[in-house]
């Protein structure tokens, strides 16, 4: 159900619609086109508006959006690509990496290139969709690396 709203429209995407798995494509009266929207979340998309942590939850419990991070981990062989392109400057500079940045680490998180909850229109675009490794999405978000790591346990003397 499209709902026109001033001189933007506000596209609400029902589940009703999500189970004939029709695909749906607009233009934004403001201008520019947005790429076509799989239907198979609920949520309101508008240019305007930032998406509320109870839609982005519900767009990653989705199963468009489990099915499309299959999709981008497997086009991208399951490769971290900032560890690629960390190698790959290296490469092209002549410099010698030591220890774990010598590898290319397995990819188990999809990153939004451009953060979903300011662009919802671009939640399931290809080309704004990256496979990284723990640590690089990590790193991409700010936070800590080390608040990550595990500690070892101490050993302690006994104390008979």
């Amino acid at each position: 159900m499209i709902i026109a709203s001033g001189k933007s429209q506000v596209l609400l995407l029902c589940r009703n619609v999500a189970q004939q798995g029709e695909h749906l494509s607009y233009t934004q009266q403001v201008g520019g086109s947005i790429p076509s929207v799989p239907i198979g979340y609920q949520t309101i998309v508008n240019r305007g508006r930032l998406m509320n942590d109870k839609e982005v939850k519900a767009f990653y419990n989705s199963s468009a959006w489990k099915h499309k991070r299959m999709e981008i981990l497997e086009r991208d062989r399951y490769e971290c690509q900032d560890c690629r392109k960390r190698l790959k400057k290296a490469a092209e500079h002549g410099e010698q990496l030591s220890g774990r940045d010598r590898l290319i680490r397995r990819a188990e998180e999809v990153h939004h290139v451009r953060e979903l909850k300011e662009h919802p229109e671009l939640a399931l675009d290809n080309d704004n969709l990256i496979s990284l490794c723990t640590q690089c999405h990590n790193i991409r978000h700010g936070r800590h690396p080390q608040r990550f790591v595990k500690r070892k346990k101490r050993l302690t003397e006994e104390k008979w």
